[in-house]
C-alpha cells in the first residue's frame, strides 16, 4: 500500500506506470490470502515468494521515483528515491539471507525500513498540507482585496449614479417650472 502511494504521490496521473499501480493493488488481497490457502506447511516458501515480489514492488515504486525525480527535479521525489533505496536495500538483504547466499544472522532487517518509510512520507505529507494551507490563505487574501475594491468601486458607481439621478430628477422639476411658468 504504501509503495502504491508512494508511486501514485511522484508519478501522479501518468499512464506509463499504470501496470505498477495494477501489480501494487493486486498484491493487497493476494497476500492474506495465499497465506491462508497455503497453511503453516506453506508458510516458508510463501514468505520467501512475498519476500521477492515485496522487493520487485519497491524496486518498481522506487523506478518510477526516479523517473519523476528526474523530470521534475523536485527533493520530495529525491527523499522517496532515497527511502526507496534503503527498503530495497534491506529488502535484498533478506531475501538473499533467506536463499542461502549470505550467512544467516537472524536479523531481518525489512522491517527498519518502515520507520524511515512513514517519516519520510508523513514529512512529505505535512509539508504537502502546509504548503497548499499557505496557498489557500494567499488565495482568500487576494480575493478579499478583489471583493473590497469591487465593493469601492460599486459604491462609486451607486454614488455617481445616485447624484445622477438627483441632477436629472432637478433638471426635470426645472423643465416643469418652466413649462408652468409659460
Amino acid at each position: 500500500l504504501l509503495a502504491l502511494f508512494a508511486t501514485e504521490y511522484v508519478a501522479g496521473p501518468r499512464q506509463g506506470w499504470r501496470w505498477l499501480k495494477t501489480m501494487f493493488l493486486a498484491m493487497m488481497p493476494l497476500v492474506p490470502v495465499t497465506f491462508f490457502v497455503g497453511g503453516p506447511g506453506a508458510l516458508f516458501v510463501l514468505s520467501n515468494f512475498w519476500h521477492v515480489t515485496t522487493f520487485t514492488a519497491v524496486s518498481g515504486a522506487t523506478s518510477a521515483a526516479l523517473a519523476a525525480a528526474w523530470h521534475r527535479r523536485s527533493w520530495e521525489a529525491l527523499l522517496l528515491i532515497a527511502i526507496g533505496f534503503l527498503t530495497i536495500a534491506f529488502a535484498l538483504h533478506d531475501v538473499l539471507m533467506k536463499a542461502g547466499w549470505i550467512p544467516d544472522d537472524r536479523i531481518n532487517m525489512l522491517m527498519y525500513a518502515a520507520a524511515p518509510l512513514f517519516l519520510g512520507l508523513g514529512w512529505l505529507l505535512t509539508d504537502r498540507f502546509i504548503r497548499t494551507l499557505e496557498e489557500v490563505e494567499t488565495l482568500n487574501r487576494e480575493l478579499e482585496a478583489r471583493v473590497a475594491e469591487k465593493s469601492a468601486a460599486l459604491e462609486a458607481n451607486y454614488s455617481r449614479l445616485a447624484q445622477a439621478e438627483k441632477l436629472h430628477a432637478l433638471a426635470e422639476e426645472r423643465q416643469r417650472l418652466m413649462r408652468d411658468m409659460h
